[in-house]
This record gives structure tokens, C-alpha cells and sequence, in this order.
């Protein structure tokens, strides 16, 4: 047999080439160093993928449950991005607001599209390539405005901890294949099951969970569903409000007031909470449509539980004897602090009056004020007077203390109000509001 017609006997039938998409601005030389001489160490979310896909039967099972599992690991990006054009519109309707009842229906319409591009000629693959590249990259490049709050492999518990409702099952990553595998009876949740509520929890939260906004530094946090755009171009999404702006807002803002008193990416019980709301509270099973009102509802009586876990029936009034949860200097809850401006961003916004203060006296300080990683508690009137005389009295109570930045508490650690109040007055903002109606 000539040489070259064995090697390319070889090539055809004995070599597999793989796809590995790496993260934007990896360095491929080093990338490529490693691969050749130690390999790639996989994810724990690759691992149960590979486990899950191991309980199927079929390529078509295989290949459906992967394109799935695909999608929804980039959370970066809306679920739907994650499918191929075609099979987008397929799956999720001309809007791309639909959603099949099972995953069986996802999976004939996936086999349909496979069966299609199998009966396709080179040409046209190679020309349908071309098209649907240019119109993902330009996807992509809008994609890139939005973060996320958690990341895969810990959304992977929530939606685990959402099935198991009556099993305990623990938000820590770090034990990731623990958390879904049972010893005597393998994976505790069947792998199509699982993963079409995957799909399901990842559009309720691409729809109602905020999103880090990289693009608006006023606007935070977005809270922005997915459409098909409506203006002819159906490759291309717009992102409307989830609700309308009479709620849209509350709930974004109360949301954000959950994440940012617990930003580590392990842990969120409020995601949990929020998601398990969320598909109590659907309206339409074909596109998990969620009223806003019924949400910002169920948000605000969330706040009210986690508010009373933490004072515990302890009293809240101060006393010499006995200190309320709340009058405990730096060892006040985050939470405590960003629920309270929740609370006073709320009455503002609904035209009230706070004490002496309304949003018109407060000013910019109401109008810009987002939810940001203020994570060092403040004693307004500081602990130790500057003279150098001793600690001084009833410093630790609520109506002294305000969450700030870390930066400024260092900087302005033992200043006197009036001080305090001059730096802040000189740089034009505050950090809350309540720190905002004490400057005032």
C-alpha cells in the first residue's frame, strides 16, 4: 500500500481531533506547553458531566444532554446564546421565550438538526460555519457586558438542593462529585432529569437574578431578560426589563442587596431561596413567566426571615444592661446595614419622608445611590477620642455605626464627625444612605 494513501487511511479512521475553547486571552504558548507535557486537569463540573453522560444509553441522548449542559455552563452569557442559531429558535420559539415540557421534546428537535447537518455536503457545512460564525461572534461581543454572581460549578448544588428539597445537601464545591453521587446508589439524580432543570433554573435565573453590568458604571447591577429581536433580525437579542419599571427596580435593588451581603461565590442561600420562589411562582410553563409584584413580595418577606434569624427575639433596644443584636459595634451583620437601606431606599423612592429627610434633601446621594462590596462597619463618633483619652461611651450603638468601604474606614479611622462629614462633602457622595441622613 503506498505510504500516502496509508496515512491518510490513518488519519481518517484512527485519529480523533478534539475542540478545547479556552478562556479569552490564555496564553496559547503556555497552554501548549502544558498539554504536551502534563495534560489538562479537568474541572469537577467536566468530571459529573462525564459521569452523568456514562449512565446514557445512546449518541443521542449523549449528544443532547452535552449540548445542554454546554449551554448553561457559561454563565456569563443567556442560556439560549449557548445553542446554535438554528436549534435556538428551535428549541425555544421564535422569541426564544419558550420552553419545551421535557427533555425528551428538546432532544427530537435536536436529533432533527443533527440528521440535518449529517445529510449536508461539505460546501454547505463549511458555508454554514462561516454564517453562523459571524453572527455568534457578534452575539458575543454584546455577551460581554454581563457577570455573573456565581459561578458553575456552585449553581450545580442550587439546582441539586432544589430537587432534593427533603435531603441535605451542602452548597460547598469543593465537594462537588460527593454532593450528587450517594454510595450505595450512585448518582442521586437521573441524568436527564437533572439536567432539564438545569436548563430550567439557568433561564429563570438569566431572567429574574441580577447580573453584574460591565458596561454602565451608574447601573450596577441589570436585571435584563433575553429576547429575539423583534426588528427583523432574529439572530440578534435585545435585553428588556424583566418586569416593568414600576417593580423592575425594587427588585433589582433588593436583590442586590442580598448578593452584596454575601458575595463569596459558596454559600448563597439567598440564590437558593430566590430560585425556589421563582419556580413556585412561574405563571406559564412554557415560559416561565414570573409576575413582579408576587416576586418583590416574596423578596421582601425573605428579608423579613433572614432580619429575624438574626436578632433571634433578643432586644433591639438599647440598654445598659443587656445590648440588642443590634448595638454591637463592628460585630453588626452586613446584612443589617444594606437591609436598612433597602428599607430607606424604598420609602424615598415611594415619595415618603424619612424623619427630616426626603429624596429631594438628600439629593445625588439618593439618586445615585447602588448596592456596592461596603464591607467595614464605621463608628461615626470614633471608638478612641483623638485626644488620646480612652474609649468613649455608647459608641457601639446602631445609630453611630455605618458600613463603608474598607479604604475609607483606614483613612478616616479616628476623625471626628465634623471631619468625616467635610471629606465627604469635599468628594460629593456618600457611601449609604443611612450615612447620608447622619451627615445630614
Amino acid at each position: 500500500m503506498p505510504k500516502t494513501k496509508q496515512f491518510f487511511e490513518y488519519l481518517l479512521e484512527s485519529v480523533s481531533i478534539l475542540r478545547v475553547v479556552v478562556p479569552p486571552q490564555t496564553d496559547l504558548n503556555h497552554y501548549f506547553e502544558i498539554m504536551n507535557n502534563r495534560g489538562e486537569q479537568l474541572e469537577k463540573h467536566e468530571v459529573l458531566k462525564a459521569k452523568f453522560m456514562a449512565t446514557l444509553v445512546n449518541d443521542e441522548d449523549r449528544s443532547c444532554f452535552s449540548t445542554i449542559w454546554d449551554a448553561c455552563s457559561n454563565m456569563t452569557r443567556y442560556t439560549q446564546m449557548g445553542f446554535q442559531s438554528d436549534l435556538r429558535k428551535a428549541v425555544f420559539g421564535d422569541d426564544w421565550q419558550a420552553i419545551p415540557a421535557s427533555f425528551e421534546a428538546i432532544q427530537a428537535k435536536h436529533t432533527s438538526k443533527q440528521q440535518k447537518q449529517d445529510a449536508m455536503t461539505l460546501r454547505e457545512i463549511i458555508d454554514n460555519k462561516v454564517s453562523n460564525a459571524n453572527s455568534d461572534d457578534e452575539e458575543r461581543e454584546k455577551e460581554e457586558r454581563f457577570g455573573t454572581v456565581i459561578d458553575f460549578s456552585n449553581f450545580l448544588l442550587h439546582v441539586l438542593k432544589l430537587m432534593k428539597t427533603k435531603e441535605k445537601v451542602s452548597l460547598d464545591d469543593k465537594k462537588l462529585i460527593d454532593a450528587f453521587i450517594c454510595k450505595d446508589a450512585g448518582l442521586r439524580v437521573e441524568a436527564k432529569d437533572f439536567v432539564y432543570e438545569l436548563l430550567k433554573y439557568r433561564i429563570l435565573f438569566d431572567s429574574y437574578i441580577i447580573k453584574p453590568d460591565q458596561h454602565d458604571e451608574k447601573r450596577k447591577w441589570s436585571l435584563l431578560r433575553l429576547n429575539a429581536n423583534q426588528n427583523g433580525n432574529s439572530l440578534s437579542p435585545e435585553y428588556p426589563n424583566a418586569f416593568s419599571s414600576e417593580h423592575n427596580e425594587k427588585v433589582r435593588m433588593i436583590l442586590a442587596m442580598f448578593h452584596v451581603s454575601n458575595p463569596a461565590l459558596v454559600y448563597k442561600r439567598w440564590l437558593s431561596d430566590a430560585l425556589n420562589i421563582l419556580n413556585t411562582h412561574t405563571t406559564q410553563d412554557t415560559n416561565l413567566t414570573v409576575d413582579g409584584e408576587v416576586y418583590l413580595t416574596e423578596l421582601e418577606r425573605l428579608s423579613d426571615c433572614y432580619f429575624a434569624e438574626i436578632t433571634e427575639g433578643k432586644l433591639l433596644e438599647f440598654d445598659q444592661d443587656k445590648l440588642g443584636v443590634l448595638h454591637q459595634g463592628t460585630g453588626v451583620k452586613n446584612f443589617v446595614f444594606n437591609r436598612l437601606d433597602y428599607l430607606l431606599w424604598r420609602t424615598l423612592s415611594e415619595g415618603k419622608p424619612v424623619g427630616n429627610d426626603t429624596k429631594e434633601t438628600l439629593k445625588e446621594h439618593f439618586s445615585s445611590f447602588q448596592f456596592a462590596f461596603r464591607a467595614s462597619v464605621e463608628h461615626y463618633f470614633p471608638q478612641t477620642d483623638p485626644s488620646g483619652a480612652s474609649k468613649m461611651k455608647d459608641v457601639d450603638r446602631f445609630g453611630n455605626l455605618c458600613l463603608i468601604s474598607p479604604s475609607s474606614n483606614s483613612r478616616l479611622s479616628n476623625y471626628y464627625p465634623e471631619h468625616k462629614k467635610k471629606f465627604y462633602q469635599e468628594n460629593n457622595r456618600a457611601e449609604s444612605l443611612k450615612q447620608a441622613i447622619m451627615l445630614n
